[in-house]
């Protein structure tokens, strides 16, 4: 009685060890075989048209779900900084929100942007900056900011540590 215990408990132990290993698996195979996958530049435009932020964006896709990390590489002042996002691709549309991985840094929003080609998305991100007033009224703007996702060419390592 006792053992026959103890030989399901070992048996559970041993089919929840084996379905953890195979989900993470699956998991890892789906991701690296979608089409998004992978390290993409991420380039922001000023009103002019010319390139005034560049990040390098780390973008994991299962199905219709892509999330990943975001981080600013240009201009030099702001390298330190470091996003979250999760969003959705469907018919040639991405829709990603987006924020800060710091605590205490008021820097979020979402991104629209479609499919130009195999390596290349364009649209606009919206980010909230405001604030709140004595009187407990909102202040403050959205702009919206055109940019550019591209695939990098080449696999360099970079700020988020891979290849």
């Amino acid at each position: 009685m006792l053992v026959d215990i103890f030989i399901n408990i070992i048996a559970g132990l041993i089919g929840a060890i084996v379905t953890f290993i195979a989900q993470r698996l699956y998991k890892g195979f789906t991701e690296k075989s979608s089409p998004l996958t992978g390290i993409w530049e991420a380039c922001i435009y000023d009103k002019n048209g010319c390139v005034v932020k560049t990040d390098t964006v780390e973008i994991k896709q299962r199905g219709e779900n892509i999330y990943g990390q975001i981080a600013r590489v240009a201009p030099y002042k702001e390298i330190n900084r470091e996003w979250r996002f999760e969003g959705k691709v469907k018919d040639r549309q991405m829709i990603t929100l987006f924020w800060s991985k710091s605590d205490g840094v008021q820097s979020y929003g979402c991104g629209f942007m479609t499919q130009a080609s195999r390596d290349k998305f364009v649209g606009q991100y919206v980010s909230l900056q405001y604030t709140v007033d004595e009187n407990g009224n909102f202040v403050g703007n959205i702009t919206p900011t055109k940019g550019t996702i591209r695939r990098k060419a080449l696999q360099k390592i970079n700020k988020l540590g891979k290849q």
